[in-house]
């Protein structure tokens, strides 16, 4: 979305959330990618509120400090590929007539005026012909319409550039998410991406090699943190440090004997279970949201299985969680599918880079 270049320089991909800045450089090698390059620098809350640029002299700061603070190869290029928040884009597959790109192009725009929930010369967008559902009739082409505010946009853009970056590609999280997770973005089946990130979770539903729906929750990472704080009465930095230690081992009371190596102590056991009765509250809704959204999407198609991403896949046992409370598998998304096993980072610190390797494998 939005290329700025016919060609492609060396770029890195670089993850602006709420509350951090993530970056991912690879190396193109002969048959694969490598990772050279990586870093998250923490922002403090306020510079950026739900996707939107509060302060832009401070985001521009941190986005430098970031740029010298990677680990690895130190970045020697200034051009980037970078994602807009969820909440901020309008993603929407609509279906078109058959006919050539050109008429295609105009057609696309005065189509969407009709579903863009914002005049039509407030936002950029985009559109890509993706592989059709065995439901949509031959003389018909789907087409996935994306759009984003100008105003979001050119903020961003505006930041970039005073932090001495020149944006090469900019796309929406769940573009930069699809291609991370998905081996070759081809996949026959359909799939929910579930971004369980500090600020907020995304829901993306990905079928036929493209994704088709997206929508956000609040509950997230840090609303679990915030919910051990209440319950066991402890600073934040315990709560997120019991959250990482015990996550969902608590859903089950006891496992069964032969699968646990060593035995648990009284003290361990009780911990679980308090942490996990913090978490009940929070991640409830959180699962109920999901069943909301499936089941909204199931009568378009069937979910097959979900991959689980960003800071929360960390969590002990959450897949096991999930599974049980969804009735289906559900798995840890793997953020290196596409690229060499010679990486720098450990699949447990990964988990909360996949959109910034989505980024970079775009770029790449």
């Amino acid at each position: 979305m939005f290329e700025l270049l016919n060609l492609k320089p060396d770029a890195f991909g670089i993850d602006i959330s709420d509350l951090s800045i993530k970056i991912i450089k690879l190396k193109k090698t002969s048959q694969d990618f490598e990772l050279v390059s990586y870093g998250e620098t923490i922002m403090k809350p306020g510079v950026i509120e739900k996707g939107e640029i509060k302060n832009e002299k401070e985001l521009s700061r941190v986005i430098k400090n970031a740029l010298g603070n990677v680990k690895g190869k130190k970045l020697k290029t200034y051009f980037a590929g970078l994602s807009l928040p969820e909440e901020k884009s309008f993603l929407k597959v609509i279906k078109m007539p058959k006919m050539g790109l050109e008429d295609l192009q105009e057609a696309v725009y005065f189509e969407a005026e009709n579903h863009i929930p914002l005049a039509i010369e407030d936002v950029y967008f985009d559109f890509e012909i993706i592989s059709p559902r065995a439901a949509v009739q031959k003389n018909y082409l789907e087409v996935l319409l994306t759009a984003l505010p100008k105003k979001t946009v050119d903020s961003y853009i505006y930041c970039l550039k005073k932090a001495g970056i020149r944006p090469l590609q900019i796309e929406v999280e769940s573009l930069s998410l699809a291609r991370a997770l998905i081996k070759n973005k081809q996949n026959s089946k359909s799939v929910l991406l579930i971004d369980l990130d500090a600020n907020k979770t995304s829901f993306m539903f990905f079928s036929n090699n493209a994704i088709r729906f997206t929508c956000f929750s609040s509950v997230c990472s840090q609303t679990f943190t915030q919910a051990i704080v209440r319950f066991l009465k402890v600073e934040p930095e315990k709560a997120e440090e019991l959250k990482q230690q015990y996550g969902f081992q608590g859903y089950k009371k006891y496992n069964s004997p032969k699968n646990n190596k060593k035995k648990k102590t009284k003290e361990n056991a009780l911990r679980e279970q308090q942490v996990f009765e913090a978490l009940i509250p929070s991640v409830t809704d959180l699962i109920e949201q999901v069943k909301k959204y499936m089941d909204f999407y199931n009568t378009y198609d069937t979910i097959d299985k979900i991959l689980l991403s960003g800071d929360g896949a960390c969590l002990k046992e959450i897949d096991s969680f999930f599974s049980s409370e969804l009735d289906m598998p559900v798995e840890l998304g793997d953020p290196w599918v596409n690229i060499s096993e010679k990486f720098l980072l450990s699949k447990c610190k990964s988990y909360k880079y996949s959109i910034a390797i989505g980024l970079a494998l775009g770029v790449c």
